[in-house]
Formats: structure tokens, sequence, C-alpha cells
């Protein structure tokens, strides 16, 4: 997991946002490799191994992916390297592809399917599990949500809440109503919605 995406992870208890610290025990580059994560709030303790972070038990990984690393550079439309982007549930599997597409961006994989396992020492990308969308409003360039996920509104939502204003999201799935995405474009089993440019839409 990259250090510095620690200042962008929740806590998954329900209680309000705050800064985790992280205490790495093992560290590669940038990365950690082992390690804890705290919550000064409620005092939960997460387990970094295999530089793999773990918030909780995920729900399991279903089928593949019919996007491709192409169609998501081209959909998420970001200008230039920098800040991450969220790839979620079976949309994960194509974490090594779009990082080569979009250089300089770190892609977080989160529920992962397992064969990405050993990616968390990546340049390009860090892996997570978590029983919630498991980081915080307003930082992320993109997001990309799998077909197995994207029938559960609460990812969804988590999601549309993590992006930067004025900022994309590409889901495999129906268009869902009152997730705070604006429509962009949509097509049989794949839409594009963007969040308002205003925090909170």
């Amino acid at each position: 997991m990259l250090i510095d995406l620690t200042d962008h992870l929740r806590c998954p208890a329900d209680h309000r946002e705050e800064y985790l610290v992280v205490l790495p025990e093992e560290m590669r580059g940038r990365h950690v490799m082992t390690g804890d994560v705290g919550c000064p709030l409620c005092g939960r303790t997460m387990v970094v191994k295999g530089g793999i972070l773990r918030l909780g038990n995920p729900p399991p990984v279903e089928g593949q992916s019919a996007l491709t690393a192409e169609s998501i550079a081209a959909l998420l439309m970001l200008d230039g390297p920098g800040g991450y982007v969220a790839l979620v549930g079976n949309a994960g599997c194509l974490a090594r592809d779009v990082a080569l597409e979009l250089p300089g961006v770190h892609f977080v994989a989160i529920n992962a399917p397992s064969h990405l396992t050993e990616g968390g020492a990546s340049d390009g990308w860090s892996v997570l599990y978590a029983e919630r969308f498991p980081l915080k409003e307003a930082c992320l360039r993109g997001v990309v949500i799998g077909s197995d996920v994207a029938r559960d509104e609460d990812w969804i939502r988590g999601a549309a809440r993590a992006l930067l204003p004025g900022l994309r999201a590409v889901i495999e799935g129906e268009v869902p109503d009152g997730i705070g995405l604006v429509t962009l474009a949509k097509s049989p089993g794949c839409w594009v919605g963007q969040r308002g440019t205003a925090t909170g839409q």
C-alpha cells in the first residue's frame, strides 16, 4: 500500500471521517509492506500484510469485467498524471493494464480478484479489501465500479462521494437514481456519471 494513500483512507466504523495513522513495520520504497493502520476516533486497528491493507471482510469477487483498460482510460478523460483512481470489484483485474494506459496516476484496487494480491508494492497501484467504500469524500480523480459491485447502491454512493467535483465514474450496470452523479453517457451494460461541481452534489 502506498503510504501517501493513508491520508485518503476512512475507517470502516460508522463515525465521522478522521485521518488514520499508519505504523509501518516494513517498507519497500514508499509502499508499506507490513504494519498497522489505526483510527484515533474509535481505536480500531487494521493490518497491512504483503503490501495489502485489510479494512474488513469484503464480499467475494464475482465474474469478470467486460471493460478494457483502453475504454476505462478513454471514458475517465483524465488530464495528465497525479492523484488516485479506484477500481472496485472485478474491475480491479484491470489494475495493471490501466496503470500502463495512464502513467503517473495511482490506482487503488478495492476488493480485487485474488491474483492481484501480490501487487501491494507496485508503483502504479495499491490493493485494499473492505466491507464499505474505504476512501474519504472528494479524494479521487476517477472511479470504476465492476459489474459485481454495481448492484450495491451503497457502494456506488460511497464511490460518488469520494470523487472530486466535476470528475467521472464508470459503472458496469444500470443507472440508479439519487446516487450523486449526473449521467453523461450510457450504453447497454455500462454508464458514465459525473459528480457535480459543488461539493455534496
